[in-house]
């Protein structure tokens, strides 16, 4: 008996530390799609009784800050990241959805993938590794926000920016407009949340709530609404 007693209380402890109460996530400033992650995270997390909190910090620094156990994990990423920051696991189940488009001033061309932004200079993100893969070997400049990437656009020093869904909230709000946006989308990527590997034991009970989430449609809904900003911005910012 003292023996089983003994082994409850080894697995009450692992449990426990297995559990934190709270979460320090590492975010990229002014970023608002790390906001909408949050949303779905606090949700779930907050079914575990866990409180996840944020960090902001530039995007490099972010993950540098996720791998490197300063903070719990990364509120969501591109996938395949974790080849490079071996600590990170990720949570296979999608949080959220970018569509990355090209935007100029107004002049338009057609779209047909990465071979038609070759005869023009672009503006991108630093920082967002797919983007800068999607680019290698084509005229670029990296800018360190979406507003920066927009100044240089409208100063012609580049002739193209890239941009997300996400990007029209910072356009609107310097009413940086009217801007063509190009269609189709040049890149789509899904986002999924990492932890750090102190915490995997956590890893199957957030999975199990999120997969739950979305097959409810309840990941879908936060996401949805928290997108509405975006497509409004995105019409008072655009040329018909």
């Amino acid at each position: 008996m003292r023996l089983l007693a003994l082994l409850m209380l080894l697995l009450a402890a692992h449990a426990t530390a297995a559990a934190p109460r709270i979460l320090r996530l590492s975010t990229i400033s002014h970023e608002p799609v790390g906001d909408t992650a949050f949303r779905v995270l606090q949700r779930a997390y907050r079914q575990l009784g866990i409180e996840p909190e944020l960090v902001h910090l530039p995007a490099i620094r972010a993950l540098a800050a996720a791998n490197g156990g300063d903070t719990d994990g990364d509120v969501a990423r591109y996938p395949d990241i974790e080849r490079d920051n071996r600590n990170l696991l990720r949570v296979p189940v999608a949080i959220m959805q970018l569509q990355v488009s090209a935007v100029t001033t107004g002049p338009r061309f057609a779209i047909s993938g990465r071979a038609s932004l070759a005869p023009y200079s672009l503006c991108i993100r630093r920082g967002i590794q797919p983007t800068d893969d999607y680019t290698a070997g084509l005229t670029r400049f990296a800018a360190n926000s979406d507003l920066q990437s927009l100044a240089m656009l409208r100063a012609g020093r580049c002739q193209v920016a890239l941009f997300s869904q996400y990007s029209w909230l910072a356009i609107d709000a310097a009413n940086g407009g009217p801007l063509r946006l190009l269609a189709p989308p040049l890149l789509h990527m899904t986002l999924y949340h990492y932890l750090h590997r102190r915490h995997a034991a956590l890893l199957p009970r957030i999975s199990r709530v999120l997969r739950a989430m979305r097959q409810r449609g309840e990941i879908q809904r936060i996401v949805a609404q928290a997108e509405v900003p975006l497509h409004q911005a995105r019409q008072r910012q655009t040329l018909r």
